[in-house]
């Protein structure tokens, strides 16, 4: 009888030591996930940095290359011989391409960066502040940009 309770005392030994080693693989697993997401967070962040910064090189080398383009044409043109008129004329055209391509690029960049208007913003952080916070719109009426920043400035920080 004394072997048997031996026995069994070894055996519940073994278990107790079991669970707490599974005890200690999950904490060390789950400390091992949340790294691996927050590394994870970081590289998605930076990927997106870096593609802005492609995208803003793109625009730059385009640019560059339709100035080399036209510095380009006009050289061949001032080393033909051309009377007079056609260098006038010459110049007129360049003036006019680079008017043309530069309105182009003008518009390309005003629909890139939209500014933000104070009204606009104020829409956001009202209907954030009512998804999230739970506030109701009639609170925020009569409400200046500047009053209702802090509220939600406070918000977001919650969440963050």
């Amino acid at each position: 009888l004394k072997e048997l309770m031996d026995l069994c005392t070894n055996l519940s030994n073994k278990v107790l030591d079991l669970e707490n080693e599974v005890i200690e693989i999950k904490s060390s697993h789950k400390a091992k996930i949340e790294e691996l997401e927050s590394r994870v967070e970081k590289l998605e962040e930076e990927n997106m940095s870096l593609t802005k910064d492609h995208k803003i090189f793109n625009t730059r080398v385009e640019s560059l290359t339709i100035n080399k383009t036209i510095v380009t044409w006009f050289m061949k043109m001032s080393m033909q011989d051309v009377p007079n008129a056609g260098v006038k004329e010459v110049a007129k055209e360049i003036v006019k391409v680079q008017s043309r391509q530069s309105d182009v690029v003008r518009k390309y960049q005003a629909l890139k960066v939209k500014v933000v208007l104070v009204a606009q913003a104020r829409k956001n952080m009202m209907i954030y502040l009512k998804n999230m916070a739970g506030f109701k719109m009639d609170f925020f009426k009569g409400m200046s940009y500047k009053e209702i920043r802090p509220l939600f400035e406070e918000e977001y920080n919650k969440v963050q």
